[in-house]
């Protein structure tokens, strides 16, 4: 009876575990799996690959300033950048990809208010990867690099510039939520040369991470499995 009901325990103990596991990222479309779709931006949604510039026409998509697409290469939106794909990790062969506004408007928002714990802290990350120019080999400097702004209501989580050209690097901060909405990408450069970006992999989960609780769960094994065999030596005698 003793054994039955240690092993009752250890199962809902584990159990308590699964919500932490299955954790899912809190940001509806982060990967850009479903194209452009569950955010909001200031700048001009451009159209698919292939489709003229919305204000010069261009034949380039992305050649005006301010304007933005989801896709799978930038090179297929201007022939100016680099050619490169999604994230690595990242299960949707999108991206969002960008060429910088002349005026400091939200690249990407979302608002998750309502999905979120007062007082819980939380991690926020996204991928980020330069455009232009093209590397000709590795350690290319971006010309104007984006200066990507990360916040919740306005209130800085913290700014990021991606090193390079043509490959991800990646932003990551935690904060306590306080009830602010929405969580949004300002990007702080100007400059109408250069500054162009993509951005990928937008994540926000609670904290601890799932593998935190995982490893706990993990570790409390060896001690169930020996309790349990004192447990059966006692009950035998």
């Amino acid at each position: 009876m003793i054994t039955k009901n240690w092993n009752l325990l250890l199962g809902m103990g584990l159990a308590s575990c699964l919500p932490y596991i299955a954790s899912a990222n809190l940001i509806v479309n982060g990967d850009f799996s479903a194209g452009n779709s569950g955010f909001s931006s200031d700048y001009t949604y451009a159209g698919v690959a292939g489709t003229p510039a919305p204000f010069s026409g261009n034949p380039n998509t992305l050649w005006d300033e301010g304007t933005y697409s989801v896709g799978t290469n930038p090179y297929l939106f201007h022939y100016l950048w680099a050619s490169f794909g999604a994230s690595p990790g990242n299960g949707s062969p999108n991206m969002m990809i960008v060429n910088g506004a002349g005026s400091p408007v939200t690249v990407w928002s979302e608002d998750v208010s309502a999905s979120l714990v007062l007082g819980q802290t939380y991690k926020i990350s996204a991928d980020v990867a330069n455009l232009y120019p093209p590397p000709v080999g590795s350690g290319t400097t971006p010309i104007a690099p984006a200066e990507l702004k990360f916040s919740v209501d306005g209130t800085t989580l913290g700014t990021y510039t991606a090193p390079g050209v043509g490959f991800w690097s990646t932003f990551s901060t935690t904060f306590v939520w306080s009830g602010q909405a929405p969580i949004g990408v300002l990007d702080l450069v100007t400059t109408p040369g250069g500054n162009d970006f993509a951005l990928d992999n937008i994540s926000l989960t609670a904290v601890p991470e799932p593998t935190t609780i995982i490893s706990g769960a993990l570790l409390l094994l060896p001690f169930g499995a020996s309790t349990l065999r004192i447990l059966r030596r006692k009950q035998s005698a």
